[in-house]
């Protein structure tokens, strides 16, 4: 965002905690874009995959934007209107949903290769299995979380209060 105000456009609609998953339409910003632009206006992308969530959503999302006469422009491409421009961004699109399905595929990969190897996801325990065993304990001598806590040192109350509650 700040790249595009660094190159002096005033008007900048953002699309808050977008995972790609959502298309274009359904997205929030995009709507207050469409709902705002008028024909001949320019619309500016840092990069051609911020168009849709894949090549099909990109496309669907250009065209719209031609029917309405709004040009897009892609900061690191530049113009793509034109008969050339439809080819060189289909091209790119199509490498940038290969690139992100290959990236999900090795970050599936990755995480049934950690799991054979006896790696759980996620962040690691707080507390060791000792350590909740002493925390019970403690709890058992009438000592209240806070005083855990502070026993444990390093740890949250509420790591401390999840130990008290998980299952042995």
């Amino acid at each position: 965002m700040l790249a595009l105000r660094d190159h002096g456009y005033d008007r900048v609609f953002v699309d808050e905690a977008t995972s790609g998953i959502k298309p274009a339409l359904e997205r929030h910003g995009f709507q207050a874009l469409l709902a705002y632009g008028r024909p001949g206006d320019v619309v500016i992308v840092r990069e051609l995959s911020r168009v849709g969530r894949n090549t099909l959503d990109a496309l669907q999302t250009i065209e719209l934007l031609r029917k309405r006469e709004l040009r897009l422009n892609v900061l690191n491409l530049g113009n793509l209107s034109g008969p050339a421009g439809a080819l060189v961004t289909t091209i790119l699109l199509a490498v940038a949903t290969l690139e992100r399905e290959l990236t999900t595929e090795r970050s599936r990969l990755g995480r049934m290769a950690s799991l054979e190897r006896g790696i759980k996801p996620g962040r690691r325990a707080s507390l060791t299995d000792a350590q909740v065993a002493h925390v019970r304990e403690l709890a058992a001598a009438s000592r209240s979380s806070g005083e855990i806590t502070a026993l444990l040192g390093g740890v949250s109350q509420r790591t401390t209060q999840r130990a008290l509650a998980s299952e042995v």
